[in-house]
């Protein structure tokens, strides 16, 4: 049950930031008033959340069709978020960078931040590794 709330959690996250795009979402304004950001910080809390909410159901669900134990599942888990993470920063680069390169800063949603896919992959992957 923990873990479809997890998933639920986290496709209500996408959802209302593709409702708004990431770097303009109300939440991450607030936030960055809040906290005195140099950015909208929604797209990084929607990052380490997928890290923080998708490790439990990918444990979970390794652990019970592999029938393999606690630990294989965790290190099964926390290479296919990082190799997902990985993943999806390469697409954002190709499509943001390489073919629209006119528009791409406002796709991938840098803010100004050339680090920004580095400290993504950070978000998304570090909490895995202490879970």
């Amino acid at each position: 049950m923990l873990s479809f709330v997890c998933i639920v959690l986290f496709v209500l996250m996408h959802i209302s930031g593709s409702q708004y795009a990431y770097t303009h979402h109300p939440i991450g304004i607030w936030m960055k008033e809040v906290f005195h950001l140099q950015r909208n910080g929604f797209d990084r809390f929607v990052h380490f959340n997928f890290g923080f909410l998708i490790t439990l159901p990918l444990t979970e669900f390794t652990k019970r069709k592999l029938q393999i134990s606690n630990q294989l599942s965790g290190l099964m888990a926390f290479l296919f978020i990082s190799t997902l993470a990985a993943t999806f920063e390469l697409i954002e680069w190709i499509i943001g960078g390489v073919l629209f390169p006119e528009t791409g800063a406002d796709y991938v949603g840098t803010q100004g931040d050339i680090w920004d896919p580095q400290k993504t992959l950070l978000w998304r992957c570090w909490l895995h590794y202490w879970y």
